[in-house]
This record gives structure tokens, sequence and C-alpha cells, in this order.
């Protein structure tokens, strides 16, 4: 994460943002959000998965451009 604070600046905004909840087997909580940075506008992705009592961030990826997920909320 620090390399990409690095690539994009500062934080300005968030212009749109998505959090879910999935329960199953294997408990997943996944954000989507679009942000304005000094350099440009980005989405990004997070994954956190439930480890006994704990979620673990397990996946962050930041995207050129601004993204919403289909079929999944408004």
């Amino acid at each position: 994460m620090r390399n990409s604070r690095d690539r994009v600046g500062r934080f300005k905004t968030v212009t749109y943002s998505l959090v879910k909840v999935f329960v199953g087997a294997l408990v997943q909580s996944r954000a989507v959000y679009n942000t304005t940075y000094e350099n440009g506008d980005f989405t990004e992705e997070f994954l956190f998965l439930k480890d006994d009592k704990t979620f673990r961030l397990t996946l962050y990826r930041l995207s050129p451009g601004t993204a919403r997920p289909t079929g999944v909320g408004p």
C-alpha cells in the first residue's frame, strides 16, 4: 500500500463506495472505493477473510480510473 501511495499522491476524496459481507463456509468482506488522489482517479478493492474471530486483509488492488462492480449494490 505504501508503494501505491507514492505513485498516486495524497488522498483527496471518495466518490463511491460499496461494502458487502458474504457469509458461508468462509466469511468474506469485500469493499470497493472510487477515490481521487493528487495524481488522478482510482478504484481500490479490498478483500478481508475471517480467520477464527479476526478479519485479515488478503487482497488490496489499486487500478487507474473508476469502476463500479456489476450485479451487486446500487
